[in-house]
């Protein structure tokens, strides 16, 4: 919250002890769920936090809306407090911000929590919005990546931290966090807020700086003197008043920003492995929004919950992707999809905070969701620009179909080492959208590296022929993949060809594999410099600890 000032500091000073925060959390916090707020602590224990400003904002005109929309529902006169905390990995030499010796590299999270006053008593108090920077490990004076963390979906944020006389602004790539009220805002309010403005993709198409509570309502009409429109839940309301948001309301909200949905019902379509669709999002940078149901044996109730998908972490070492063909296990399937490496995926839960790591196992189907008590996967939403016709999921079906046919062909005219190896079951494919001009570049300095041939003049129009976006789906070998973060080819299809042009086989851009390459539609393949395995698409460089 770049544009909100301070009435004054109220506190600078380190971090004694380790049991500073839970002393700290009891003092602050005057709301029943703390879990976010311990979360926040704990992200800034582990990462080192030296020392943090405490302040009481001036209300901008996102914390007087929030204030205007509690008070319109709850029919009564409210007042709104901010208080923003900012931690760093140091203490600053000086109280003047002007002069501070404090850098962006030392901030490690900000957060700004909103309390919530009717009468005189609280009412609520949530995180209304939170910046840590990714997980990290301290050494040698800077921080590294905690290894095999893959968080995608993280940007640049602005912050404040000072008074009108005296401040300064600091950034902070991290990904964004925000709590629902229960009032005026419930889990997916949250979750919209956290997926789109958390994207560097989608942060290119969105118009305003970011997206706020008072957007979302304000799209979805949502008028708190009706009945009818109300979200969340108050003693008050009447038995079968609305409570949160549908799918079909949040899809509204997503396409009224320009963005266009991806989606998957895992209630209605038993066949799609969850997992499976939305990790080409997830690797694109897209955000997504996965839905969980279930039944709380405890309360005796359903449970129907959304939380926001940013990132995944990869185990390398995984025994299940290959055991599972080797062993004939359920469910049998025709590639092993990059996906099954992941041990977790990393989401941002409004109930329990940022960066928790979801195990990929726990809300998998494996009976009918309509029959499973337990938690599980029931849809997803991935949001990504207008002009993505084809989710990556059905990509990935059409490429490999793909691929397997041009293995099938070209070994009847040429081979080599590696052309012999791929004629196996077990292939590996990972999919992900790229800009057409970037993956240009990519095949370009991938030859430089590699070969000593120059792409033929049809090759060098072939990919100058790209559209803005496409697919690649990255063929390879489970131990080539796993052991080097490397490929043996790519599909790539045009992300602006519809499904029924996949299907009649015009959404073909480019296709290679080592020594030869189909060029679009046309029926022969080419020599191809490239006669080895290569590197991955990296969105954001490799992980300095990867394993």
């Amino acid at each position: 919250m770049n544009n909100s000032l301070a009435t004054q500091i109220e506190q600078l000073e380190d971090v004694p002890t380790s049991s500073f925060f839970f002393n700290y959390i009891d003092s602050i916090w005057q709301g029943v769920n703390t879990a976010p707020m311990h979360r926040f602590c704990t992200l800034m224990r582990k990462m080192h936090a030296a020392s943090f400003v405490s302040e009481t904002l001036v209300l901008n005109d996102e914390l007087e809306s929030e204030r205007a929309m509690v008070q319109a529902r709850l029919k009564t006169d409210i007042k709104l407090t901010a208080k923003r905390l900012t931690f760093f990995d140091k203490m600053p030499k000086s109280h003047s911000w002007d002069d501070s010796d404090l850098s962006n590299d030392n901030l490690l999270g900000y957060a700004i929590i909103v309390y919530l006053e009717a009468d005189g008593k609280n009412v609520c108090t949530h995180m209304l919005e939170a910046v840590v920077k990714p997980p990290s490990i301290y050494n040698d004076n800077s921080f590294i990546p905690v290894t095999n963390y893959y968080i995608h979906n993280v940007r640049l944020f602005t912050t404040s931290v000072g008074d009108a006389n005296n401040n300064r602004q600091f950034e902070i790539t991290g990904s964004f966090f925000s709590q629902q009220n229960n009032l005026t805002s419930v889990c997916a309010h949250a979750c919209l807020r956290m997926a789109i403005n958390s994207s560097p993709f989608l942060k290119e198409f969105l118009k305003d700086d970011k997206l706020t509570n008072f957007k979302i309502n304000e799209l979805l009409k949502i008028d708190f003197s009706s009945k009818d429109k109300q979200v969340g839940k108050i003693p008050s309301d009447p038995q079968d008043s609305k409570s949160g948001l549908t799918n079909r309301e949040m899809t509204r909200v997503i396409e009224a920003l320009g963005f266009r949905v991806h989606s998957a019902n895992f209630l209605e379509n038993t066949n799609i492995e969850y997992d499976h669709f939305l990790y080409p999002s997830l690797e694109s940078r897209c955000p997504t929004i996965l839905f969980v149901e279930g039944w709380d044996v405890i309360g005796g109730r359903s449970i129907a919950h959304v939380v926001t998908v940013l990132g995944h972490t990869l185990n390398s070492d995984r025994w299940e992707p290959e055991a599972r063909t080797g062993y004939g296990n359920y469910p049998i399937q025709p590639y092993i999809s990059t996906s099954s490496w992941c041990d977790h995926f990393i989401i941002c839960d409004d109930n329990y905070g940022m960066y928790v790591t979801l195990p990929t196992e726990v809300i998998r189907n494996y009976i009918v969701p309509s029959k499973n008590p337990r938690l599980h996967a029931s849809a997803v939403v991935s949001i990504v620009p207008t002009e993505i016709q084809i989710p990556g999921y059905f990509v990935e079906q059409f490429a490999m179909s793909i691929a397997r046919k041009l293995l099938e062909k070209v070994k009847l005219v040429q081979t080599n080492v590696w052309l012999e190896r791929m004629q196996t079951p077990n292939l590996t494919c990972r999919t992900l959208l790229q800009r057409g001009v970037d993956y240009k570049k990519f095949i370009q300095g991938v030859n430089k590296q590699l070969s000593d041939k120059q792409l033929s003049d049809k090759q060098l129009q072939c990919l100058n022929a790209l559209p803005e976006y496409v697919w690649i789906s990255e063929i390879s070998l489970p131990h080539i993949y796993a052991g080097n973060k490397h490929k043996l080819g790519d599909v790539v299809i045009r992300a602006n060809a519809t499904p029924q042009e996949c299907l009649n086989g015009q959404g073909l851009a480019f296709a290679w594999f080592p020594g030869f390459v189909q060029l679009g539609s046309s029926p022969d393949a080419e020599q191809w410099p490239i006669n080895s395995h290569v590197p991955l698409i990296r969105s954001s460089g490799p992980n300095i600890q990867e394993w």
